[in-house]
């Protein structure tokens, strides 16, 4: 079963070594043969009635919430970065009794 593997393997090796190629240019899709249509500008693109919502009856506009100024917005401390990401410290590295008991580490 090896020996046919190998085989297969071989020969995929050798089929595909022997590729005639002959042209070296580089297309990236068939689409770039297209040409596009200039674009225009139609009637409703510009009609007042289309985008002006006050002009369609009985539709209400929400009220939206005013923007504030919030006091962490302007805090200099907030946007530090110390305090963003805060440091932390680790411990000096030590040797355990477990890492050096030879139980654990026997196969």
């Amino acid at each position: 079963m090896n020996h046919l593997a190998a085989i297969a393997i071989f020969a995929i090796i050798i089929f595909t070594g022997n590729v005639n190629a002959h042209e070296n240019k580089a297309k990236a899709s068939g689409h770039e043969a297209l040409t596009e249509t200039s674009l225009q500008i139609e009637n409703w693109m510009t009609d007042e009635h289309v985008w002006n919502v006050q002009a369609a009856p009985g539709t209400a506009r929400e009220a939206e919430a005013e923007l504030k100024v919030e006091s962490w917005m302007t805090d200099q401390k907030a946007w530090e970065l110390a305090y963003l990401a805060a440091t932390e410290t680790e411990g000096e590295l030590a040797l355990e009794d477990w890492m050096m008991n030879n139980t654990y580490w026997k196969i």
